[in-house]
């Protein structure tokens, strides 16, 4: 194998490169190879391996371009930054559109009272809500299982032919109102997964104030925190499945968009 590759051309070499620096881009953020937890020679070792594959479909498009620069060092160093901040690109949309579930989480934690309660994340090595960690494992682990990182793969072959290479400064725009649009969504979908719990604690105060007025002397507040804590736990778990299928969805739709 070590043979073969030292054999190979420079030009070929230098095609690879380029493909390389796209798709190592991509993992080196995306959800869940670019995890913290997740060793970067396995993310290398990965991105290498899809250029490798898609290498005999684009080798014949890329080959012109990279024989066109090769001689200029600006160009090829700008080439480089440009296709590296494509892959870079896709991978902190994909990031923060998965980041709709923790502050789903967050969300969900501090309407049923529990938003002291964090724990440390690993994969994002900061502190993390309950729910919050607790959904994204299982976001992550659904992806994993239902195979929705092979769109991403997908994506990545399919994204030369609509942004070639060397063609990212005329696509500046548009990957600008992309990450900005998904900043918004990753706001948006996160209320929307928690707003049954924002509805079911708006109907607890009106009941918790109803009672104050009724009985002025109970301590409104201990009487309701068990119960916001305790119907809270009890609709996460009867709308969990639901909860995962719909940002699944979501997120598989917005990656067909993206790429």
């Amino acid at each position: 194998m070590l043979k073969a590759i030292v054999t190979l051309p420079t030009e070929e070499l230098l095609v690879i490169f380029m493909m390389f620096c796209r798709t190592s881009g991509v993992f080196l953020l995306m959800p869940p190879f670019g995890d913290t937890n997740v060793k970067p020679v396995i993310r290398v070792m990965i991105s290498l391996s899809i250029c490798l594959l898609i290498q005999d479909s684009f080798s014949e498009i890329i080959r012109p371009f990279v024989r066109s620069i090769a001689s200029d060092t600006v160009a090829l160093t700008m080439t480089i930054f440009s296709e590296l901040f494509i892959g870079i690109s896709f991978a902190i949309i994909v990031k923060t559109l998965m980041s709709g579930v923790q502050v789903a989480g967050l969300t969900i934690a501090s309407q049923i009272g529990l938003s002291s309660a964090s724990l440390f994340d690993p994969s994002q090595q900061f502190q993390n809500s309950t729910f919050g960690l607790l959904l994204s494992m299982l976001v992550t682990l659904c992806i994993l299982k239902s195979g929705m990182y092979m769109q991403v793969i997908g994506g990545i072959y399919e994204s030369y032919n609509t942004i070639p290479i060397g063609g990212f400064f005329n696509v500046y725009d548009d990957f600008t109102k992309l990450i900005i649009g998904s900043v918004s969504k990753m706001w948006s979908v996160g209320i929307q997964i928690s707003m049954p719990f924002i509805l079911i604690n708006i109907a607890i105060m009106i009941g918790g104030g109803i009672l104050a007025k009724l009985m002025p002397q109970l301590q409104i507040f201990f009487v309701i925190l068990p119960v916001q804590i305790v119907v809270g736990i009890i609709v996460f778990s009867i709308i969990l499945s639901g909860m995962l299928l719909w940002f699944l969805n979501f997120l598989s739709s917005e990656i067909n968009l993206i790429f």
